[in-house]
């Protein structure tokens, strides 16, 4: 594998860049990386032109720009476009901590712009297509839990839990108190159970004074009150039906009395 030394200015970023956001901290950290040991992996590269397009390396590419480096080390490769996106893909998930949301992207893109399957973006980064699948249904949750996955203020297995709640409002709510708390799987797990329990409002006039159906203690879900916040077991709670503007009303007063 030869590794060539080319110049900076020729340099330009390609379609194959993985991260959605690369923060100032992890770039300055790379740069004084580099301006210590130098560049001890070459970034890799395909000719277009006269130029060279990053196929990976952007981050150590963008830290050697912002260095004033007039020249980097490189592997030029001549690649086929699916064997081009396999290699960004296979060296950013084995070479850095790629995001969920990161690696649901670029699913996504390979999935719809490029035509790729599951099988074969499965064999490409070398996992199932299940593990494949389960990030690809990242792109389809809503953005507040995207956001919170993205930076790794929820894992994936506890907002999966969530993701199913179709109630904006009770999710948003569900999301925040999951974030503040630290919620793991099994937290969110026991919220989601609550919420399908809920009886809905016309069954609850009907079943007015009707005796509860019994449930072992083990079974029954816990579930974060929308006005305190605190979290009880679902026979602690009531169903009041509240809509959403006297929900806000009350959490909103809540807060004044706190402060």
């Amino acid at each position: 594998m030869k590794v060539e030394k080319i110049s900076l200015k020729d340099v330009e970023f390609g379609e194959n860049n993985i991260r959605l956001v690369v923060g100032e901290e992890e770039i300055h950290a790379l740069k004084r990386s580099m301006i210590r040991i130098g560049l001890i992996q070459p970034i890799t590269v395909k000719k277009v032109g006269d130029k060279y397009e990053v196929i990976a390396g952007h981050r150590r590419t963008q830290a050697a720009k912002e260095l004033n480096w007039s020249y980097i080390d490189a592997i030029v490769k001549d690649e086929e476009p699916q064997k081009e996106a396999e290699i960004c893909l296979t060296e950013n998930l084995t070479r850095m901590e790629l995001s969920p949301m990161e690696i649901s992207a670029r699913i996504e893109q390979l999935s719809g712009e490029k035509k790729y399957t599951l099988e074969e973006i499965a064999q490409m980064c070398n996992h199932s297509k299940e593990w494949v699948r389960r990030y690809w249904a990242i792109t389809q949750w809503p953005a507040e839990l995207q956001s919170a996955v993205h930076n790794r203020l929820l894992s994936i297995a506890a907002a999966e839990n969530l993701a199913v709640i179709p109630d904006e409002t009770y999710r948003n709510f569900l999301i925040r108190n999951a974030v503040e708390s630290g919620a793991t799987a099994r937290t969110t797990a026991a919220w989601r159970q609550g919420y399908e329990s809920m009886v809905p409002a016309e069954a609850a006039v009907e079943l007015e004074g009707a005796a509860s159906i019994g449930v072992s203690q083990p079974m029954i879900p816990q579930i974060p009150c929308m006005i305190c916040g605190g979290v009880f077991r679902m026979d602690a709670v009531t169903h009041a039906p509240i809509c959403v503007s006297c929900c806000n009303d009350l959490r909103n007063a809540q807060d004044r009395m706190q402060n």
